[in-house]
């Protein structure tokens, strides 16, 4: 909890006053004493009231046979109250009114304790909620993740498969290709040989004499051939 939040003003108000109720009581314990033989201050009597043996002994006459020096009496008259001075008073108003705004502002700390109280609850209320929501979207977040890890484990799987079936692909065409191409060398080859074979053949036989053969049917006439362009025009008859 925070330092209590006492006014220096306060503060210093009763501090004023209990020194003026101290002054004050020790004005009046220092008032004078009538007595009958003149004024004697209550200081003298204290003298006396607080003085050690040692001293008390000086007041014994040494030469005579033990027997004390007979010491002044101090006739004294009652004296009647003493009327109380006004800064009594006023000191005793003072240190009131300073214990009254004392308490006021011990009771408004306390107010203010327990406001203080109140919120730090309401934050404490405040930190659970957004860990627990803090919590339960880090869940979402790791789920999304693992999902999209699964995903991308499930299409790198089907790319890898694809790959696989494009190079089984690429190497049957490949194979075909080749086959393909062998066929065709081998067919080139085999139509050269051929060729080779036709045109020895060929020379072979340009190279041979034989008999005359029979003499052919004679010929077709061919089909008659088209009209031709109309010829100039003639000159006018006689009349």
């Amino acid at each position: 909890s925070p330092p209590k939040m006492v006014d220096s003003a306060v503060r210093s108000r009763v501090i004023g006053a209990a020194v003026a109720i101290s002054a004050i009581c020790c004005v009046c314990y220092t008032l004078p004493v009538w007595t009958n033989d003149g004024l004697h201050t209550s200081i003298l009597l204290q003298a006396f009231d607080i003085a050690s043996p040692s001293a008390i002994s000086c007041l014994i006459n040494p030469c005579a046979d033990n027997s004390p020096v007979s010491t002044a009496v101090l006739p004294t008259q009652t004296a009647g109250p003493l009327p109380t001075h006004p800064m009594t008073f006023h000191a005793i108003d003072t240190a009131n009114t300073a214990l009254g705004e004392l308490q006021k502002v011990e009771d408004q700390h306390a107010k203010n304790e327990v406001k203080f109280q109140d919120a730090k609850d309401a934050l404490r209320l405040v930190q659970k909620k957004y860990k627990r929501q803090l919590k339960l979207s880090r869940v979402g977040l790791w789920k999304t993740v693992g999902d999209l890890e699964s995903k991308l484990d499930h299409l790198k799987s089907r790319v890898v498969r694809a790959k696989g079936e494009m190079m089984a692909r690429d190497n049957f065409l490949s194979a075909r290709v080749s086959a393909l191409e062998n066929a065709l060398a081998r067919a080139k080859v085999a139509l050269r040989r051929q060729l080779s074979g036709v045109r020895v053949r060929m020379a072979v036989v340009s190279h041979m004499t034989g008999q005359p053969g029979h003499n052919g049917l004679p010929g077709i006439d061919g089909r008659t051939g088209l009209v031709g362009f109309t010829g100039p025009r003639g000159e006018n008859g006689p009349p």
